[in-house]
């Protein structure tokens, strides 16, 4: 047998590191929902490597995040800790628009305030009643819903 044939031990194939917090790829807070900047200061990752790449979905089928690179220790951790929320179940696209007008609209009523514009202060707050009575109507219709997410593994 030549050298150039001789066979190899290298698959070829990479190890990633566990991350199930996306210390080692983009963040994703709550499936996408929140942008990055949302991140805080602290960013903790895992020293251990990959033991399979599972991805998050909910019963309706919904997926929750990247395919994540995890260590057999934080599936189980994963899985029985902080699974139990589907991100599109819990924020459908109506409750994502209303929570950000709530925050702007939050952030309008204490401008007024702080320059004493009472009448808009009052205003402002009007609309944010409004939108979080929405808010309600949205959980209590079962818009809004708390689904749990299991891990699958994925090839």
């Amino acid at each position: 047998m030549s050298a150039a044939a001789a066979p190899t031990a290298n698959t070829g194939l990479l190890r990633a590191k566990c991350d199930p917090y996306g210390a080692e790829s983009r963040i994703r807070l709550l499936g996408g929902v929140f942008p990055e900047n949302h991140v805080g200061k602290t960013m903790w990752h895992c020293p251990n490597y990959s033991d399979g790449r599972y991805r998050a979905e909910c019963a309706l089928g919904h997926r929750a995040g990247n395919i994540m690179p995890l260590c057999y220790p934080h599936v189980r951790s994963l899985q029985f800790r902080q699974m139990g929320l589907c991100p599109r179940c819990a924020w459908p696209q109506e409750a994502i628009n209303l929570n950000s007008w709530i925050e702007q609209n939050q952030q309008a009523f204490m401008a007024a305030l702080r320059v004493g514009d009472r009448e808009s202060a009052d205003r402002f707050l009007g609309r944010v009643t409004a939108m979080t009575d929405r808010m309600t109507e949205l959980w209590q219709s079962g818009v809004i819903r708390k689904t749990p997410l299991t891990l699958a593994e994925v090839s």
